[in-house]
């Protein structure tokens, strides 16, 4: 249930108004979506991202995964 309620946040960030440097107030949907792509959806994405649907649950596919991580 935590993901749902998180890929709702995410979904209600691509439409969320914000401020600019000048505090005028942000409408304009590309804009809105481009700084949320450039900023807090990377991490929005990952909290929600299924990871256990990727890996299978053995020890090899997670220190694989722990390898690409570290790169």
């Amino acid at each position: 249930m935590i993901d749902v309620i998180f890929g709702i946040d995410i979904i209600i960030n691509f439409y969320s108004a914000y401020h600019d440097k000048n505090d005028d107030i942000v409408i304009d949907k590309g804009r809105i979506a481009m700084r949320y792509l450039k900023g807090w959806f990377l991490i929005d994405f990952l909290g929600v991202f299924p990871i256990n649907l990727v890996i299978d649950g053995d020890n090899k596919s997670i220190n694989n995964l722990v390898r690409l991580l570290r790169i």
